[in-house]
């Protein structure tokens, strides 16, 4: 049995999503599996009339705040995983990889990626290579179908968008050490 992630929830449930501006960056978000239900509801109250979903791309800066301060506020760890690679297609694969070793490592029970068209294919190889039998169930989600993957997009746009944005949602905030476990474990004092 592997060692779980330092300071990640145990059993819980770990949303993904992506922000290509920038360089490649990928947060998952792990919420606790007790929290679900109560943090899906209480990011739907930030929902407009006639709205599906939150995109932080597409919300007016009043919202953005609204959104994050309640973000801010929940039990949840949304950590960014940025790759050095170039090639988006590399870059996605190396920081998948990271996502399921670190939800492996937690005894996560599920991964949400958020569905982007251009990937599920590739995301399923990765996760046939890098899961194991104790391993969490690894699915694709459009946004509109689960309000937790809000939660990646808020924390990408403001990784992304830095100064007061960041400032806001660092209190959920978690950035991985770059390169992957095997280069860490080579650098470490033996």
């Amino acid at each position: 049995m592997r060692d779980p992630a330092p300071g990640l929830p145990l059993g819980a449930h770990v949303f993904v999503d992506e922000t290509k501006a920038g360089g490649y960056v990928m947060v998952a978000t792990w919420v606790p599996s007790a929290q679900v239900a109560e943090v899906r509801r209480r990011l739907r109250t930030l929902l407009r009339p006639r709205q599906a979903r939150l995109h932080f791309q597409k919300m007016n800066r009043a919202d953005r705040h609204r959104a994050i301060d309640l973000i801010a506020g929940l039990e949840v760890s949304a950590v960014v995983y940025r790759s050095p690679l170039r090639d988006a297609r590399s870059a996605r694969c190396a920081l998948l990889e990271a996502i399921l070793s670190d939800a492996g490592d937690s005894r996560a029970r599920r991964v949400v990626i958020e569905r982007d068209e251009a990937s599920p294919g590739l995301d399923l190889a990765v996760a046939r290579a890098t899961v194991v039998a104790d391993d969490p169930v690894v699915t694709h989600l459009r946004s509109v179908e689960e309000p937790l993957l809000w939660v990646s997009d808020a924390a990408a746009w403001c990784v992304h968008r830095g100064g007061e944005w960041r400032t806001k949602v660092a209190p959920v905030l978690r950035e991985r050490p770059s390169g992957d476990k095997a280069e860490r474990k080579k650098s470490e004092p033996g």
